[in-house]
């Protein structure tokens, strides 16, 4: 057997021509070996093919938690399209920019998801349909040959829409041979600690010893803290992906998930997931019935803040556990790891420095450690989709490294550890969840009544932050919150609308113009 090329494609292939008996994806009572995964996607591939797709052709990917959702991904790389995940609480202006941004062929997406497409398909001509997963699904698994085998040295690459910080979401360019040399890379962060061979005979000997990584997701799969931070190195490694049926997080229902199939890797959200899952821990400890922690060993989080307290407390109820706490951007470059064994000394927001992570000024030049600066670090991707302007304001070279500066603010401290002080900009990090005020604002201001909106971030113990909003009503008019909130809902993804509202007769604004934030701050009850 050859050693396969940089591509996963090829690996994954290559894995399951070595392990095919083995389980790959997991779902309820359901199970798919490495060969059916194989199998399928190829099949899947050649009915995209059908459609009239072609290399280099978008396929959308909208779905919740499930085997299908890896099934299109592989079937998509297998066959030179280009994959990319939409987030599934877009609405219908924001599906539109997505898909018409990355010029989608094609959309494949839960039924309850797809009738939300309904009102935008007239307005994408590069759509050339809509797969709904279920019977249309399977009738075309069933109903095609598999695409046969192919060399992929050097071709495609994976779009990753980012959260929308600086205006609408941008799609991350994502090379197949780095996203490839990235998964491989990270295999150790899912307990992978035998790299040594070609990754189908890594694989053929964690099989052999009962190593086999087993994953659960718990946060979306359509975000990269699910995806590319645990899902594509478990994979990589031969293991299995395990997927829940809850479309909210049910703390409940994941940790029988975790349970049931022996889950030692998970992904969270920091405390807008730990949260949750230790009210849970601390209720089957306190009922006598306490959660089976034999086989949990890893906890990713990426994306919002985690807690020093939500740490010791998860490591008090899992004292095997480990802790990865990780700070990146949706940019593709990770800044830093914060790693947490029982007994360590916790932490939140600081980090050790991933490798090639520096702080720089706005000429992208390193300063001293101490000063506060622009966080720079190595990145997997080339650029941003479509946008070279964009792409020349956030990406450089720094000889052979690609860099990133996406506007996050940092400081390297004397003992080497990088604090994170946060993005430059107003964005709202609500859950993992990227809001830009702005966007939340234009919608606001199209309510009959509604004079003028300014939107700003409020503290959430669970969250990190949510939106927040005060809002000035024409006169004579009279708004309540939930009208402002339910507006907002009805046009933008739930975790945009409003958590709080605050009605005021007029928006607190400096002398030239602009909202005074912490004036607007304290009349939400949080601070800047």
């Amino acid at each position: 057997m050859t050693t396969p090329e940089p591509h996963l494609a090829s690996i994954w292939e290559a894995i399951a021509d070595e392990i095919g008996d083995e389980i790959a994806l997991v779902h309820g009572d359901r199970r798919i070996s490495w060969t059916e995964f194989d199998d399928r996607a190829a099949r899947l591939g050649t009915a995209f093919a059908a459609r009239g797709l072609e290399s280099g052709s978008v396929v959308a990917i909208d779905m919740y938690n499930c085997p299908e959702f890896i099934e299109v991904f592989f079937a998509a790389i297998k066959a030179g399209f280009v994959p990319t995940m939409v987030n599934y609480r877009y609405r219908a202006a924001e599906l539109a920019h997505l898909l018409a941004d990355a010029e989608a062929s094609l959309v494949v997406a839960h039924p309850e998801l797809a009738d939300g497409l309904t009102a935008v398909v007239d307005d994408l001509p590069a759509l050339r349909g809509v797969i709904t997963i279920g019977s249309e699904y399977e009738e075309l698994v069933a109903a095609h040959e598999p695409a046969p085998r192919r060399r992929r040295t050097g071709e495609g690459h994976m779009l990753s829409y980012t959260g929308g910080t600086t205006g609408r979401p941008k799609g991350v360019v994502y090379p197949m041979e780095r996203l490839a040399g990235q998964a491989l890379g990270t295999r150790s962060m899912v307990g992978v600690a035998e790299l040594d061979g070609a990754p189908e005979r890594v694989a053929r000997n964690l099989a052999v010893a009962g190593r086999r990584p087993v994953c659960c997701p718990a946060s979306p799969l359509m975000h990269s803290t699910a995806f590319t931070f645990v899902s594509l190195p478990t994979l990589t490694a031969g293991g299995t992906l395990a997927t829940h049926d809850n479309r909210r997080l049910d703390a409940a229902v994941l940790l029988d998930v975790f349970e049931r199939h022996h889950v030692g890797v998970t992904a969270v959200v920091g405390d807008a997931f730990a949260r949750p899952i230790l009210d849970e821990l601390d209720l089957r400890a306190d009922t006598g019935r306490p959660f089976d922690a034999s086989w949990l060993r890893v906890m990713c989080s990426a994306g919002v803040a985690f807690a020093a307290d939500s740490k010791r407390r998860l490591l008090e109820h899992l004292p095997e556990l480990t802790i990865v706490d990780a700070s990146g951007s949706s940019e593709g470059g990770t800044y830093g790891f914060a790693t947490s064994r029982r007994g360590d000394e916790l932490a939140t927001g600081t980090f050790v420095p991933a490798a090639g992570t520096i702080v720089v000024d706005e000429q992208r030049r390193r300063v001293p450690d101490g000063e506060v600066g622009l966080i720079s670090s190595v990145v997997v991707t080339s650029g941003y989709h479509g946008d070279p302007a964009a792409t020349a304001a956030t990406f450089y070279d720094d000889g052979d490294l690609r860099r990133a500066v996406p506007g996050d603010f940092g400081r390297i401290e004397p003992d080497g550890r990088l604090t994170l002080l946060g993005r430059g900009t107003s964005v709202i990090n609500t859950g993992g969840e990227k809001v830009h005020p702005e966007e939340v604002e234009d919608v606001i201001k199209t309510l009959p009544g509604v004079s003028d909106s300014v939107v700003s971030r409020v503290p959430d113990e669970r969250l990190g932050s949510v939106v927040g909003t005060v809002v000035t009503s024409a006169p004579g008019v009279v708004l309540d919150e939930a009208i402002v909130v339910n507006h907002v809902r009805d046009r933008l993804a739930g975790y945009k609308a409003p958590r709080r509202v605050v009605f005021v007769d007029s928006i607190p604004r400096h002398a030239n113009g602009k909202p005074d934030l912490e004036r607007i701050s304290t009349l939400l009850g949080g601070c800047t």
